[in-house]
């Protein structure tokens, strides 16, 4: 009795990772759009070229600082790990010393030509295009990870209470179990394909390799929708198999 207790326990505790995987759709880590920039400047306006580099700056800095306080949040809720977060927040506060330094450049520079150049360099970072959105979705893999380590380290406990069952219980559960393996199973190669692709999505490749970029980037989109479904499969399946079991 106190074993089945134990691990009825362990099986609610799964109602958080079903909960999880509800809400990690797409549109919760998607990356702000970039607007399009429209002023324009006397070719020897220098402190207008400026003040356009300094806006453009300031809004890829707040994009930032805006996946940063995401990353805070979602780590807040055990979502991630303190590695996961470490190495995100890293990357963010690259990009954010590179903006500053181009500000300060900007800034001091005294001919319009020379204000383009850092304005032209400021693209060529790719902020909008590549770091922000690669970032959130890193964000959104590791989360996703974590919901499916939570149902991985289950498996076992589900497998023993499904083992003590009745046969009429059986014969409603063990589709539902093999169901839940095969999800299971099937993220695992999914999830080894977007780490692999992630750090393909660089500024660099966008620039100089943009059909190889496009390629690997769909990839990575089209990768994470199957995970994102794998998981909320597996989650209803071991939700219906709580349900049968009767377990709250």
């Amino acid at each position: 009795m106190l074993k089945m207790l134990n691990v009825s326990k362990h099986l609610s505790k799964l109602a958080i990772a079903s909960a999880m995987t509800a809400t990690l759709g797409l549109a919760l880590f998607q990356a702000p759009v970039a607007q399009a920039a429209t002023t324009k400047c006397d070719a020897k306006d220098v402190k207008c070229v400026i003040a356009f580099g300094d806006k453009e700056i300031t809004n890829r800095e707040n994009a930032l600082n805006t996946l940063n306080t995401k990353i805070s949040d979602v780590l807040s809720k055990k979502h991630i790990t303190d590695t996961q977060a470490t190495n995100l927040t890293a990357d963010v506060k690259n990009h954010l010393t590179i903006l500053t330094n181009l500000k300060t450049r900007l800034d001091a520079e005294t001919t319009a030509k020379a204000a383009r150049e850092d304005v032209k360099d400021m693209y060529q970072h790719r902020i909008f295009a590549v770091v922000v959105p690669r970032d959130y979705r890193i964000l959104h893999l590791d989360a996703e990870i974590a919901v499916r380590d939570k149902l991985v380290d289950v498996k076992p406990n589900v497998e023993s209470l499904i083992d003590k069952a009745s046969a009429a219980q059986k014969a409603k559960l063990n589709p539902l179990f093999s169901d839940y393996k095969s999800d299971l199973s099937s993220i695992e190669g999914k999830i080894d394909t977007v780490q692999t692709t992630l750090p393909k999505l660089t500024a660099e490749a966008f620039n100089t390799q943009r059909a190889t970029y496009t390629t690997n980037k769909t990839n990575v989109e089209q990768t994470e929708r199957l995970i994102h479904t794998n998981l909320q499969k597996a989650t209803k399946d071991l939700h219906q198999i709580r349900q049968i079991l009767d377990i709250k």
